[in-house]
């Protein structure tokens, strides 16, 4: 398992948030293993530090209640992050 953030993310969300321009999970590449803020086209959004993108899902630990939690979203499902 991925090692868990070894400190809180940012205070604040970033101002500005680029929609990813279609499904293209090979964006998310260069931010593995960095602090994203994330946005779903469900609208949920929030911190996470991805680790792993595979075929289907962008793993990592997002930031819920205070702490990291294992979680993993269908890349797809992202509709912009900074």
């Amino acid at each position: 398992m991925p090692k868990l953030p070894s400190s809180p993310p940012p205070n604040s969300k970033p101002d500005n948030i680029a929609p990813v321009p279609g499904a293209m999970p090979f964006l998310l590449v260069p931010y593995l293993n960095t602090y994203i803020y994330l946005q779903t086209v469900e609208g949920q959004e929030g911190w996470l530090v991805p680790n792993e993108l595979d075929d289907i899902y962008l793993h990592g630990h997002a930031w819920i209640d205070g702490q990291w939690q294992p979680t993993k979203v269908r890349w797809r499902m992202i509709r912009a992050f900074h």
